[in-house]
C-alpha cells in the first residue's frame, strides 16, 4: 500500500509540475505582450511615466516568479517527501512583495496595511532564523 502511496504521490506532484510549467510559460508570453504593449505606448504618447503603467507588468512577473518557486517546493517533495522551510518562507516573501507592489495606496485600510507589515516582519524573521539555523548546523 506504501508503494501505491508513493507512486500515486510522485505522479501528482509531477502532473501539477507540468501544469505550473505551462502556466508559466503563458504568463511569460502575457508577460512579453504587455511589456511590448505598453513600451509601444509610452513611445507614441513621448511619456516615461511607469509607476501606473507597470503595475499590470510587475504583477505578471511577480507571478511567475511565485509560480517558479511553487514549482521548486513540488520538485523538493516529490524527490525527498521532505518539506524546506527556507522554500515556504521565500514564496511567502515573494506573495507578499507582489501583493505590496500591487496594492491601491488610495483605497487603504490601517488594519491592512499593518496586517501585511507584520506578516512580512513574520516572513522576514522567520527566514532569517531558518537561515541561521542551517549554517549553524553541520551537515
Amino acid at each position: 500500500m506504501d508503494k501505491l502511496l508513493t507512486k500515486f504521490e510522485k505522479y501528482i506532484s509531477y502532473t501539477l509540475i507540468i501544469f505550473a510549467m505551462i502556466y508559466v510559460c503563458y504568463q511569460v508570453v502575457d508577460l512579453a505582450i504587455q511589456f511590448t504593449d505598453k513600451l509601444i505606448t509610452d513611445i507614441n504618447d513621448h511619456t516615461v511615466a511607469a509607476e501606473e503603467k507597470g503595475k499590470p507588468v510587475i504583477g505578471v512577473f511577480f507571478t511567475i516568479l511565485l509560480t517558479l518557486e511553487i514549482i521548486q517546493t513540488i520538485r523538493v517533495f516529490a524527490d525527498d517527501h521532505a518539506t524546506k522551510v527556507r522554500v515556504i518562507l521565500i514564496v511567502g516573501l515573494i506573495a507578499a512583495t507582489r501583493k505590496i507592489l500591487l496594492y491601491d495606496m488610495g483605497e487603504s485600510d490601517v488594519k491592512e496595511e499593518l496586517a501585511i507589515a507584520a506578516l512580512i516582519l513574520s516572513l522576514s524573521a522567520g527566514y532569517f532564523l531558518v537561515s541561521r539555523a542551517e549554517k549553524s548546523t553541520p551537515e
